[in-house]
């Protein structure tokens, strides 16, 4: 490691990795994400994908993730098949994400988000939910 005569003995006057956001400073992981302008005045409006994350990287966590338990609907494939291979029992499921819309009958999650986009959601009716629970 090379000394720079300035510094205090031993330290190196090398620069961290520009690229390894786990030592940015607050005000630097900011300076990556643009502060959101949308304002999310109806409850039924979905957040947008760059709402979810300036609220997850500024520490805000006013958008919680949710752990989800539900019944699932089930199929029974496209082959033919007797009444005797007929399942008439719900699938139980558990589904994690970011809240990302609500409304009177459903609840979205998403699992992954960028400034623009949102992916691998999944919208599920507040009927089939048996238990929600809150990550933060």
């Amino acid at each position: 490691m090379a000394v720079n005569p300035t510094t205090k003995r031993g330290h190196s006057s090398q620069r961290t990795n520009p690229t390894s956001t786990d030592r940015l400073t607050k005000t630097e992981r900011l300076g990556m994400v643009k502060e959101p302008v949308e304002d999310r005045t109806h409850p039924e409006h979905p957040y947008t994908p760059h709402q979810i994350l300036w609220d997850r990287w500024t520490n805000t966590h006013h958008i919680p993730i949710l752990e989800i338990h539900w019944l699932d609907a089930i199929s029974t494939g496209d082959d033919w098949i007797t009444e005797h291979h007929i399942d008439t029992r719900p699938a139980p499921s558990i589904a994690l994400g970011y809240l990302t819309a609500q409304t009177e009958h459903t609840i979205t999650i998403t699992a992954l988000i960028n400034e623009e986009h949102y992916a691998n959601g999944i919208t599920i009716p507040k009927g089939c939910i048996i238990h929600t629970r809150t990550i933060n």
